[in-house]
Order: structure tokens, then C-alpha cells, then sequence
């Protein structure tokens, strides 16, 4: 049974406290996807969960991070102890472990994962997946992408912390058609468990902006929050049927024609548009 009692004081509580969500950060390489999403939260304290594919995410954000002794980076798949990578089955525990210490994250207010392409590799890997076939083979990928999903919502619906994942894309296409970002994921499951989860889908890329400097106008590199961008994921599935799933940019409380073409790529800017003080 629905404990309608709990669930009307949890609705009460949340009308007084800041309501945090999950993101997900997309972006070619060099986009500054790790700069924004875990070096640009102000004051916060942040916990960079990261793999050793992705291991340079940590001095990126600290370049631009308010104070950079705010960003705490873990490598999961690295053993601490023994200095041994772990295996897939004993990252995706590792990562449960430290996603589930309530009291060792209760220190930090931001939790940022890099990246789904590295976890996407990760669950392919894992023998539960490797030894299945046919149907079975995306079932099975399937419940995993579930439980890791579930850890994230269940501690964003705690409104304890800030979720932000990030996933590498690549642009397809050309001048005369036109280009696409597709994530860099082997399947649909990240797209349709992870991605679909997130109550903010943000697309950041370099773009160029004109500052004063001496009296005189000079083009500079800025990373920037691209709601324009146009984004599908393609593949076969089992059956041999073709899919495309969209991925549009989308900011949670903020109407679509509200949003404005581009802002920069920091977290901090994107709560006050929010109204998160």
C-alpha cells in the first residue's frame, strides 16, 4: 500500500526546500562537459565519481571551480588499496557501495559520474551480459542500467544531492545534410534508462563571445548550454528492426519557449534561471 500520509508531508517538506534533480551533460570531446558539470557549482561541495578512461575530468573541473579543494575525484574502477583495476562486476559493486554510504555522502552536495559511455562499455562487459544471447542479451542489459538508474533516483527523490551525468557525443552527418550528435553508447538502454531519467538533458559545446579588453572588442572561447542542438541515438535492435531515439535539450520547470538559444555552461547560472537560490 501507498502511504499517502508520508507522501503528503514529503510534498509539504518540499514547498520550504531547495528541489534538487539529476542531469545529463552531453558533448563532444573538448565541449567542456567536465568543466561545467562538476567546476562550476559556486561553494559546493562536489564528488567526482569517475573511471580511469575518463580520469582527466577531475583537472578540467578544478581549473574553473570557485575553489578547486571543493572537487573530491574517486577513479571506481581502480582498486585503492591494491592499485588493480577491477573487473566489470566488481565496478558496478564498487560503484553501488559508494552511491548507497549515506553517511560518507552526506559531506557533499554534488555527485557527478563520468561517463556514461565508460559504464555503457562497462555493463557490455559484465558476464551476466557477455553469457546471454538473443533476447536475453538486452533483458538482461537492461536490469542493469535499472539498478544503477534506481540508486540515482532513489537519492534524488531524498533531495539531498545534486546528480549530474556526463556522456561523450559525436558529431554525424555533413555540410550539406547537416550534423547529428549521437552519444557515444552501444545501444538504446542508456538512452531510454539513464538519459529519459534526467530532469535536465544539456548539450554544451565551445562557442566564441566578444569581450573588452584595453578599449578593444576580442573574440574569446566560452563553453555554453546549447538548447538548439540536434541529437539521436540509432541502432538495430535484436530483431533487426532499425530505431532512432531523439534526444532534445530540456531544462525541468523551465517552459521550452522560456529557454533561451544558449547560456553558459555553469551550474550555478542554470539554478537562478530555475529560481534555486
Amino acid at each position: 500500500m501507498v502511504d499517502f500520509a508520508a507522501l503528503k508531508k514529503q510534498h509539504a517538506a518540499r514547498k520550504t526546500t531547495v528541489h534538487k534533480g539529476m542531469s545529463v551533460v552531453l558533448g563532444v570531446r573538448g565541449s567542456g562537459k567536465s568543466s561545467a558539470a562538476a567546476g562550476t557549482w559556486g561553494d559546493k561541495k562536489v564528488l567526482l565519481l569517475q573511471f580511469s578512461q575518463e580520469s582527466h575530468a577531475v583537472t578540467s573541473a578544478r581549473a574553473v571551480a570557485k575553489n578547486p579543494d571543493n572537487v573530491f575525484a574517486v577513479i571506481i574502477d581502480i582498486n585503492e588499496v591494491t592499485g588493480e583495476k577491477r573487473n566489470s562486476a566488481a565496478t558496478l559493486k564498487a560503484l553501488e557501495e559508494v552511491l548507497t554510504d549515506t553517511k560518507e555522502l552526506a559531506e557533499f552536495e554534488v555527485i557527478v559520474i563520468d561517463s556514461l559511455s565508460v559504464l555503457d562499455v562497462i555493463i557490455a562487459e559484465h558476464p551476466s551480459v557477455k553469457s546471454a544471447t538473443g533476447y536475453d542479451k538486452k533483458r538482461v542489459t537492461d536490469e542493469l542500467y535499472d539498478g544503477f538508474v534506481n540508486l540515482l533516483v532513489m537519492l534524488r527523490d531524498k533531495n539531498t544531492h545534486f546528480i549530474v551525468i556526463m556522456c561523450p557525443t559525436e558529431l554525424r552527418g555533413s555540410q550539406v545534410e547537416g550534423f547529428t550528435e549521437t552519444p557515444t553508447l552501444r545501444g538504446g538502454s542508456a538512452v531510454n534508462n539513464v538519459i529519459g531519467a534526467c530532469n535536465d538533458i544539456l548539450f554544451v559545446r565551445q562557442d566564441t563571445a566578444e569581450i573588452k579588453k584595453n578599449n578593444e572588442l576580442v573574440d574569446v572561447t566560452v563553453h555554453v548550454f546549447d538548447m538548439g542542438v540536434a541529437s539521436q541515438k540509432t541502432g538495430t535492435k535484436v530483431s533487426k528492426e532499425k530505431y532512432t531515439l531523439p534526444i532534445k535539450a530540456r531544462v525541468a520547470g523551465v517552459k521550452t519557449n522560456e529557454l533561451p538559444e544558449r547560456m553558459k555552461a555553469d551550474f550555478t547560472k542554470l539554478l537562478e534561471m530555475k529560481g534555486v537560490k
